[in-house]
């Protein structure tokens, strides 16, 4: 009996330790695939991470910005008139900014937005019978830069002139003619037109349409403002989803710089003049001064010469007492510009309204206007 005894035990250690080994040899296993799990994860996390700094602290290669500049604009670029907080919609204007204040950045800005009554950025004082209107697009709106260092504010401090600011981020020339409507022109004497190349496609709308502009719904108006908001928020691994990519194809094909885009100018220019035959203003004759403002040096700022060819010899509409150009592109440098968001920094603000100021001086002589 004991000896049954004996080998019953010797039996049941075996048993267990072969079922030991058997745990044990899992146990390592599965500790082995945590590790490298881990491990993983932790190199992906540091990936994402170094990214991510790069993208606040970018280094000085042209691989890199090339990469930075193609994610920047669709991944990362927040567009005021699709916050929320600075935006509303308008059935006449698809959209306008919010009245009240609010804050609005990207990476290289963030700035208070001071809002009127009729959703442009000035205050509701400046609304009051003002001798010099703005219109234009986001570059007169003063992304990038505080109110008191917009152009147009920085021209109404050169050359003492009431000034009222009425551009519109995206706006093209169309709809900055429509928004007109809402604003007193009895005491305006002079308008000034900011042109940019990307309003020639809402301009030619607006003239196939024979003064008409087909405006957005509410509905895709606010899915489309969702769907800003869903590509630029951030999620962990964004980053190398999307930006690592870019980067392989900036280093692999060279794609390092924005190339300049090619213009239809002459197109751009005639459309233009046909969308101020078609605005629905009357009243007093206004002088209108047009200038151009590119982004960077991505695009060829043709429009003033070309302009100036279509003026040639045409008859004016009735509000408009004549056109003056100011070739804005010839005086504006790289270091006026930021450098991802291709707008421009309040150095070029400044620099832009000392030259309207310069241009405007012999007509207002009670002006103070720099030397």
């Amino acid at each position: 009996m004991r000896i049954y005894n004996q080998r019953l035990s010797r039996g049941s250690d075996i048993r267990n330790s072969v079922e030991y080994q058997y745990w044990s040899r899992r146990t390592l296993v599965a500790l082995r695939t945590v590790i490298q799990v881990g491990l993983a994860v932790g190199i992906l996390l540091v990936v994402e991470g170094l990214l991510a700094l790069g993208h606040w602290v970018p280094p000085n290669l042209d691989v890199w910005q090339g990469a930075q500049a193609a994610y920047y604009t669709p991944f990362d670029r927040n567009i005021i008139q699709f916050n929320p907080e600075c935006a509303e919609y308008d059935s006449e204007l698809t959209y306008r900014l919010k009245p009240g204040s609010c804050r609005f950045g990207n990476r290289e800005f963030n700035n208070t937005y001071r809002i009127n009554r009729i959703g442009t950025r000035d205050s509701n004082d400046a609304l009051q019978a003002p001798e010099v209107v703005f219109t234009g697009d986001s570059f007169a709106m003063g992304w990038g830069v505080e109110q008191d260092q917009v152009m147009s504010a920085v021209l109404g401090d050169l050359t003492g002139l009431r000034i009222l600011n009425t551009a519109m981020s995206s706006y093209g020339t169309a709809r900055q003619m429509l928004g007109l409507k809402r604003v007193d022109l009895s005491k305006t004497t002079t308008l000034v037109i900011q042109y940019c190349d990307n309003d020639y496609i809402e301009n030619q709308s607006f003239v196939q349409n024979a003064g008409t502009l087909p405006i957005m719904k509410r509905e895709r108006y606010e899915a489309k403002a969702a769907r800003h908001l869903e590509n630029t928020s951030y999620y962990l691994g964004k980053y190398i989803q999307l930006f690592t990519p870019m980067l392989w194809r900036a280093w692999k094909k060279g794609e390092t710089s924005w190339r300049p885009t090619k213009r239809r100018c002459d197109d751009e220019a005639g459309t233009f003049l046909d969308v101020l035959d078609l605005a629905p203003l009357s009243g007093r004759q206004l002088r209108v001064v047009v200038l151009e403002i590119v982004r960077k040096k991505m695009v060829d700022g043709c429009f003033a010469d070309a302009l100036r060819r279509k003026l040639d010899g045409r008859e004016l509409p009735p509000w408009i007492e004549r056109v003056d150009l100011i070739d804005i592109p010839t005086f504006l440098e790289i270091s006026h510009y930021y450098a991802l968001d291709h707008h421009l920094t309040a150095a070029g603000h400044r620099k832009v309204a000392e030259e309207i100021a310069r241009f405007m001086g012999t007509d207002h002589p009670g002006s103070i206007v720099p030397p």
